[in-house]
């Protein structure tokens, strides 16, 4: 015999009404053993009516879990397959995503995405600079959430920066390099990266917008960035974005962890 909660539930639920009733008719006839009994009757169903409450909350989270844990099955083959899921930010679809800034408690997850998507091994102090927000560094992530535990798979980070602390060759593409200008400010982009599961669904250029929208505020002269020029993908996003190739700078990556397409090539 097999006993299911639905079943029990049923009982429950019978049992429930039937005690009622009765206590309905014993107060309306007057009978039973006196006020003890009537008393020990309205325990029993109050009793019953928690137990029934009960049941009826486990029921509804065992239905919610069960979808849940079907729709966190596919969310978990889109990514090991790679498949793009062509979402919006924060719909209420399979990326149920939101933003904000960098924690503390995000450092090894932020650390470990850059290495997966960077041919570059960045420093500690990078890391450290990012969550913590040192030295004019500012930083959003995109998280989807699952159940409360939360998976970072967007980022940006950036900087602050007096046009002062610039390099000329820097200052003179951006239309910058006057000395009058040294103690305005602009932004740095740091690096962005989106996990290859949540890409083409508008992650990236909501961080670039929350870094503009930044920028602005500080009132910020310029926002400018580099980008190693076998990125295809990420000059049409940027250009997608608003932004303006401004120069070519040969030699201005040194790649030496063999992760860079060419192995034996280490200038860019």
């Amino acid at each position: 015999m097999v006993v299911t909660l639905a079943g029990v539930l049923f009982v429950l639920t019978v049992t429930w009404v039937v005690l009622q009733s009765l206590a309905v008719r014993m107060l309306r006839a007057g009978t039973g053993n006196g006020i003890q009994d009537m008393l020990d009757l309205l325990r029993l169903l109050k009793l019953l009516l928690l137990l029934r409450r009960r049941l009826l909350l486990i029921c509804a989270e065992r239905q919610l879990l069960k979808r849940g844990l079907l729709l966190g099955q596919l969310q978990e083959r889109l990514w090991r397959l790679g498949l793009e899921v062509g979402l919006r930010p924060g719909s209420s679809g399979l990326l149920n995503l939101y933003y904000r800034p960098l924690r503390t408690t995000d450092y090894d997850a932020l650390k470990a995405v850059h290495r997966d998507l960077f041919p570059i091994d960045y420093e500690e102090i990078f890391f450290r600079k990012a969550v913590v927000g040192e030295d004019r560094v500012f930083s959003w992530v995109a998280v989807h959430s699952e159940y409360g535990v939360e998976h970072l798979v967007g980022f940006v980070t950036a900087r602050l920066v007096y046009l002062y602390e610039c390099d000329p060759v820097d200052r003179t593409a951006l239309g910058l390099a006057s000395h009058a200008l040294d103690g305005h400010s602009s932004v740095y982009v740091l690096t962005l990266g989106v996990v290859p599961g949540c890409r083409h669904c508008g992650v990236a250029k909501a961080l670039l917008r929350l870094v503009g929208q930044h920028a602005a505020r500080l009132r910020c002269r310029a926002i400018f960035l580099h980008v190693i020029s076998y990125n295809d993908a990420a000059m049409r996003l940027y250009g997608g974005a608003g932004y303006q190739a401004m120069a070519r700078l040969p030699n201005f990556y040194h790649l030496s962890t063999g992760r860079q397409p060419n192995p034996e090539q280490s200038w860019y």
